[in-house]
């Protein structure tokens, strides 16, 4: 389909819920998609769903995973599925999978043949439990302790982020990185993901 014909059709509200984020606590209950909860948060749609497999084994976790997807398929106005995300700083953040070393610390060996192996196995996990984007490590300098989470970027001055930056985007495999990583290379501030989340119930 035509994505501006797309646009076109939908309200306001389905826009918006475009935009949102429901975290897997807000649609699991005691393991399995909750058909309750399902129509009350995405009865619009979402934009993004994450962390759906994060207690799962991968094949478990696959199955719940297409199971949300076919339910938005076939139970909202358009059909529109969501990105599903999992933070990938140093491995993807699911049961079973390969946990590396911290960014910062993988980007102090200065090994960028080991640093892409380590994006390439990340990605690889990551797809293989069926998310298409993968919040991993900001591609920025980190200047300031106070902003926070400083072993997340790459480096501490710019050099070196340019250097491990490309790197890093170049072994990506299936999966996306947040957009925030690209715009880290023009700008020498932190920058956040932040991604709209849907409220949690009192």
């Amino acid at each position: 389909m035509n994505i501006r014909k797309l646009i076109g059709k939908m309200t306001v509200e389905e826009k918006v819920m475009q935009l949102c984020t429901a975290m897997d606590h807000q649609l699991l209950d005691k393991g399995a998609l909750s058909c309750k909860s399902m129509k009350q948060r995405l009865s619009k749609g979402i934009g993004f769903i994450a962390s759906l497999t994060r207690d799962f084994q991968p094949r478990d976790g696959v199955e719940i995973l297409n199971e949300a997807q076919r339910w938005l398929i076939e139970n909202t106005r358009l059909g529109i599925p969501a990105i599903m995300h999992e933070e990938c700083l140093h491995g993807c953040m699911s049961m079973g999978a390969t946990i590396f070393p911290q960014s910062i610390a993988m980007a102090a060996s200065w090994d960028l043949d080991l640093y892409a192996r380590v994006a390439k196995a990340v990605g690889r996990e990551a797809r293989a439990r069926g998310y298409t984007l993968a919040l991993s490590p900001t591609i920025n300098i980190s200047r300031d302790a106070r902003c926070g989470r400083v072993e997340e970027p790459l480096a501490l001055k710019t050099s070196e982020f340019q250097f491990l930056g490309k790197k890093r985007n170049s072994s990506s495999v299936g999966v996306l990185p947040p957009a925030s990583q690209k715009k880290g290379f023009r700008s020498r501030r932190q920058t956040r993901v932040v991604i709209p989340s849907l409220p949690s119930d009192p």
